[in-house]
């Protein structure tokens, strides 16, 4: 005789699955992430697939004159899951990509620059940004904040307390976002910093 406590359970398993249901189309939108082939970040809107972020395009030292003296960068990226690390004679860096709260992501990166590279002056790291607009949120924690509008909705971009993010206008209908450290050759440089994307419920 079939026990009589398989259709509770069948009901019971039913109505969960539809509460998950319900759940995730009440989370409102969400981000995913991925890392390329070249070991660059992508975040992208979850139900379009459309990009939103790509991250560390370009890491590179400059010098005085805002001049390119070495791009560590261009050295062949160790992939491993949700990161990507470059290692040259002169520097090591280290990205990774992990979930925020609220459909989030939190895109960081750990960057060590050896003293006394010749004719170094600032440390910039760019990323992609795809947005129609970008506007200025007040701070929070006297961290800056950007209001990112694209055609799939509104994301804010926080950034560590002290950043001066500078964003102007990008190829492909893209912008690009740039942060800039002073290199100071005495000392063996170390830049830990990082963006988290958090998509908003309504446009803005």
């Amino acid at each position: 005789m079939p026990s009589p406590t398989i259709a509770p359970r069948r009901i019971l398993l039913t109505l969960a699955a539809i509460w998950c249901a319900a759940a995730c189309l009440a989370a409102g939108p969400a981000l995913d992430f991925r890392t390329l082939a070249d070991g660059s970040a992508e975040i992208r809107w979850r139900d379009s697939g459309r990009p939103l972020l790509c991250a560390d395009r370009n890491i590179f030292l400059l010098d005085s004159r805002k001049s390119l003296r070495a791009a560590p960068r261009e050295a062949p990226p160790v992939l491993r899951e949700n990161s990507a690390a470059w290692a040259t004679d002169t520097a090591e860096l280290r990205r990774t990509l992990s979930p925020a709260p609220d459909g989030g992501v939190a895109c960081r990166w750990s960057m060590r620059f050896l003293n006394a590279i010749p004719g170094a002056a600032f440390i910039v790291l760019e990323c992609d940004l795809y947005a129609e607009q970008i506007r200025m949120l007040p701070p929070r924690d006297g961290s800056p904040r950007r209001l990112l509008v694209t055609p799939d909705g509104c994301a804010a971009a926080l950034f560590p307390s002290g950043t001066i993010p500078v964003i102007s206008g990008g190829e492909d209908g893209s912008a690009r976002l740039r942060m800039m450290w002073r290199y100071r050759p005495e000392f063996i440089n170390t830049v830990e910093t990082g963006i988290i994307l958090t998509p908003l419920p309504d446009r803005q």
